[in-house]
Parts: C-alpha cells; sequence; structure tokens
C-alpha cells in the first residue's frame, strides 16, 4: 500500500494515518464502497438480510466478513450513506482485538468499536456506557460507521487505532 504525501504510517485494516491522526480510507475500502454501490444499482436495499446471506456462502468478490471496516463501507454504499468518515474519538479501555466490541446487555458483539463520543462533535447517547465501564479513557481513531450505533447510542467505528491515554476532561451525555 502507498501512502499518502502528509502521512506518517501505515495502519491496520487498509487504511493509512495522516499526521493530525484522522484516518483516510485505502483503496480496499474504498473498493468495498463501491462495491455496495453498485449492488444497490443492481440488486436494490429492501433484501439485504437476504442477499447478504447469499454473499457469505459464495462470493468472494465481497467484501471479507472477518473485517468490520470493509463490511462497514460496503454496508454505506449499499444503503446510500456518504462514504464513512474518519474521526477522532473517546473510548474507555483498549481497543478489542478483532476491532468489535461486545454489548454485554444483549450478548452479540456491535458492528464495530464503540466510543463515548467523537471529538468534533457532542455526545449522542445517554451515559449508561459511563455508569459501567470505569476504565482508562483512550483517544482512538478510525472511521465512523454512518448507519450504525451501539446498543446505548453510542457511535462505532471501524479501522481503529489506539492514539494513548485521553487527558482532556469528559463531555456529559445528552439529557
Amino acid at each position: 500500500m502507498s501512502l499518502d504525501e502528509g502521512s506518517d504510517k501505515t495502519a491496520p485494516n487498509d487504511f493509512f494515518v495522516q499526521k493530525d491522526k484522522t484516518p483516510k480510507p485505502g483503496k480496499s475500502l474504498v473498493d468495498a464502497y463501491n462495491r455496495g454501490r453498485a449492488d444497490a444499482k443492481q440488486y436494490g436495499t429492501d433484501s439485504l438480510m437476504a442477499f447478504d446471506a447469499k454473499v457469505r456462502n459464495y462470493d468472494a468478490e465481497y467484501p471479507d466478513y472477518e473485517d468490520p471496516a470493509r463490511i462497514a463501507f460496503w454496508e454505506a454504499g449499499l444503503l446510500g450513506h456518504d462514504i464513512p468518515k474518519g474521526a477522532i474519538a473517546v473510548r474507555i479501555g483498549k481497543i478489542p482485538k478483532d476491532d468489535r466490541s461486545y454489548n454485554f446487555r444483549d450478548q452479540q458483539f456491535e458492528h464495530g468499536v464503540s466510543v463515548l463520543h467523537l471529538l468534533d462533535e457532542e455526545r449522542k447517547d445517554n451515559g449508561t456506557y459511563d455508569l459501567f465501564n470505569k476504565g482508562e479513557r483512550r483517544l482512538v481513531s478510525g472511521f465512523v460507521v454512518p448507519h450504525r450505533t451501539g446498543a446505548d447510542g453510542e457511535p462505532l467505528l471501524v479501522g481503529t487505532e489506539d492514539l494513548g491515554e485521553f487527558k482532556g476532561s469528559p463531555s456529559k451525555p445528552r439529557s
């Protein structure tokens, strides 16, 4: 993978991080998004679940279903959303190894890594996450999943990278 001018290192999940640490999608993520757009034109989005099952069973051209970033980009294209934007966010605790948070209440994985809030936006969750997660606040970068949120309404990121401890003051959840 080649690097953009102004980028300073490569990172996992086919994206590179610019000097300001906001990620920019690499070719395979853009390709997954464009594939979703093409699939929406050809098949529509009404049968997403059936189409998703069909793809998982036999078509190697589709996004790697072990990679939450490629899945999110494909789904965003399929559902007519803008390409996922890079962001920096605050999270409690380390990034999960497989780039997906676990929702203990519902006993299932989220469609990305849950974060408290994006640095450039106010919090949208209700604060439940803070009540049950008192760990270290971390600064993370990744791509915002535009069509999904965590179970408590928090934003989800894919293609994440840990940027270190968050030393700012936490923002308050919406009331």
